[in-house]
């Protein structure tokens, strides 16, 4: 439950998107709510993003503290590394989900999921120019146009070929079953235009992403498919 409200809300924080106090308080509600239905006792839960922060810590360094024979993380942390690598298509951003996560985990996490060595050079400037520019340029813009962000553009973005090439992506050794996959296709496919940008960032946004609706063609094939089978 941590991972889903606490990390995420820090991670929206460490990338310059975080929500007001109160829309904080109430996805930390929500997911409080979650974790009832599920059965996790009430005085685990967190009432806060301080006490979620408190008990995110407590359970790291407890779970640093456990000796075990073999830890997985490692090979874990970088086999999803490469497997986000591969579904960029840029040779010179392959490298960026690394800097990116040590960025959003912290040093310590990052070694602790086999992410503790150095990046080569130009991924390193890479990834501090570009995070110093998109920081420095929504800082400046704000102050006349508030809800602009390039920021936000550039996670939409990632999360869009993260979602349909990671994750939507059948031809990955791990296929994932049609319960699954169909209401993330729906999902994926609501969304489009970011209602607070302007309308050039959305056009940028199209172009790198896809135009109207967030469906890919093969998630649309794959729902052609399942609602007019052959022989149907």
């Amino acid at each position: 439950m941590l991972t889903f409200h606490y990390v995420f809300l820090r991670g929206m924080r460490t990338l310059g998107l975080g929500l007001a106090q109160a829309d904080e308080q109430n996805y930390l509600h929500a997911w409080n709510v979650v974790g009832h239905v599920l059965g996790v006792r009430e005085d685990l839960m967190p009432a806060s993003y301080d006490e979620a922060a408190r008990a995110f810590e407590r359970m790291q360094a407890f779970g640093r503290g456990q000796t075990t024979a073999t830890d997985v993380r490692p090979g874990l942390g970088q086999a999803l590394m490469q497997a986000m690598a591969h579904s960029i298509r840029i040779p010179l951003f392959r490298g960026l989900p690394v800097p990116l996560t040590q960025w959003l985990v912290g040093a310590r996490s990052a070694r602790d999921i086999g992410l503790g060595g150095v990046a080569p050079l130009a991924t390193r400037a890479l990834f501090a120019g570009g995070r110093a520019l998109l920081l420095t340029i929504d800082r400046l813009v704000r102050c006349v146009r508030p809800q602009f962000s390039l920021s936000r553009l550039f996670v939409r973005v990632v999360g869009y070929h993260l979602l349909s090439r990671f994750l939507l992506d059948q031809t990955r050794p791990l296929g994932l079953p049609e319960q699954v996959l169909n209401p993330m296709r729906r999902a994926v496919a609501t969304w489009h235009d970011e209602p607070r940008a302007s309308a050039w960032l959305n056009r940028l946004e199209d172009r790198w992403t896809t135009t109207g609706p967030w469906v890919t063609r093969a998630a649309e094939a794959a729902s052609n498919n399942n609602r007019h089978p052959q022989g149907g």
